[in-house]
């Protein structure tokens, strides 16, 4: 008969473990905050290099639209997320960069917090070793989200807030969240096509009352309704048409740093720039072309296995919706939802993978699964095996990928070969293969 299975914190003294996991989260809350006071310090903080379009802006200037001579996009966001971050210009290019990383920092942990206490009830009834498998996978992407002062940590906590009201049955409530969420960056839109699935007409209905309030109503009260509607026409004129209208690649949708699956698919299979020459590790531009696709081919390719990557989201997410969904299976499908919005982008850098937080605490509750009286069931060994290789995907592509291990031109090579997008894709595929009902893996039940 098999031996009981243990959460090895539980073998190696659950409580000792989980203060080294606070100590562990302390020290990277403060180096994570140090980092980001020193480089505001040297003005290269993503807020300070954003103060001019924000003061245009405010001022009644154009900021959307392409440069003629440089080619560089204007501000990236509607006017929105300017507003946002206006406050803490006000402080001074320093003040105000510490100012936004402590905020930034609060958020990230108050998301990770509330995602374990979804997974598991209670924060503190998460598996020690599973705590701390989050807190080491997280960790360096967090760091540098917080030290280059980007909204990628402000819109996960957007999302997670979304995900405590649809937990909680507050359908509208989470709808609008998705609504703010869609405003600072368009992806999250695709939640809709969560809701629809869903057949959720509350939560439709909230996006549209969130997108209406956070893109109209708040906006044109501060700058105007004439001015606010200019403003979001060039917006999309900049970054949502060239898109769907498939205009020709750039350096930003090949670049090695674009983790996006039109970021990997454009460096494998068309004559582009992967790693722009950055003397002296990279005299010469590199490119990795496998085999040059036509244009339209490859954005047909893109488009297709896109689409493909969204349905099968959409089709594992089976949970029931009524009379509540299941807070654990609420945490698997919006866990598959968040890795689709980076896969499917034009544009994810590395910062915008810090969601992926959300599948590590949903697979890392059935990697370590708490003590049990007698042997797993064989649905429950099914999905410690298959969250524990989502596991060591993530720590091996996101992980170990770094140049403080591969050096900065392996680093560079790794990230051009797509690792972040291969470990998205295995996370998605160990969630989907846990979430879905024909596994009866045990998610569907309430912590």
């Amino acid at each position: 008969m098999a031996a009981p299975m243990q959460d090895p914190g539980a073998v190696f003294g659950p409580k000792r473990l989980r203060h080294v996991v606070l100590a562990l989260a302390l020290l990277l809350t403060l180096l994570s905050f140090l980092q980001a006071c020193h480089r505001a310090g040297q003005g290269r903080s993503a807020l300070i290099k954003w103060r001019p379009a924000v003061e245009r802006l405010l001022a009644g200037e154009q900021v959307y639209g392409v440069d003629a001579t440089s080619g560089r996009e204007g501000f990236p966001t509607l006017p929105m997320t300017a507003l946002v971050l206006a406050p803490f210009l006000k402080l001074g290019d320093v003040a105000g960069a510490i100012s936004w990383a402590g905020v930034k920092l609060a958020l990230a942990w108050w998301s990770v917090l509330a995602a374990l206490k979804l997974a598991a009830g209670r924060a503190r009834d998460f598996p020690a070793w599973g705590t701390l498998a989050v807190v080491l996978l997280c960790a360096r992407l967090i760091a540098s989200d917080i030290a280059h002062g980007n909204v990628n940590l402000l819109i996960a906590a957007v999302l997670v807030a979304g995900l405590l009201d649809w937990s909680a049955g507050r359908e509208l409530r989470a709808g609008v969240w998705i609504g703010l969420a869609a405003v600072l960056k368009a992806t999250p839109l695709l939640f809709a096509l969560y809701f629809l699935r869903k057949r959720s007409v509350r939560g439709l209905a909230g996006v549209l009352l969130g997108i209406g309030l956070f893109a109209c109503i708040l906006p044109a009260s501060i700058l105007g309704w004439e001015r606010n509607l200019d403003l979001a026409r060039t917006w999309w004129q900049q970054m949502a048409q060239p898109y769907i209208e498939g205009t020709r690649l750039g350096l930003t949708q090949t670049e090695h740093i674009n983790q996006s699956l039109l970021g990997v698919l454009a460096r494998l299979f068309s004559d582009a720039v992967a790693i722009p020459a950055r003397p002296p590790s990279a005299p010469a531009d590199v490119r990795l072309t496998l085999f040059a696709l036509p244009e339209q081919a490859l954005y047909v390719l893109h488009r297709g296995l896109s689409a493909a990557v969204l349905l099968a989201a959409l089709l594992a997410a089976r949970a029931p919706r009524r009379p509540a969904p299941s807070s654990r299976a609420s945490l698997g499908e919006w866990s598959m939802m968040v890795l689709v919005m980076l896969l499917v982008s034009e544009r994810s850098w590395k910062q915008h993978y810090v969601v992926f937080f959300l599948p590590l605490v949903f697979l890392a509750w059935y990697a370590f699964p708490v003590a049990v009286q007698g042997a797993l069931d064989p649905p429950a060994l099914r999905a410690r095996k298959v969250a524990r290789a989502g596991l060591a995907a993530s720590a091996v592509l996101h992980g170990l990928s770094g140049s403080a291990i591969l050096g900065p031109v392996g680093s560079d090579y790794a990230e051009a070969l797509g690792v972040h997008v291969w470990g998205a894709l295995m996370l998605l595929l160990c969630c989907a293969l846990i979430v879905s009902p024909r596994r009866t893996l045990g998610c569907h039940s309430d912590p």
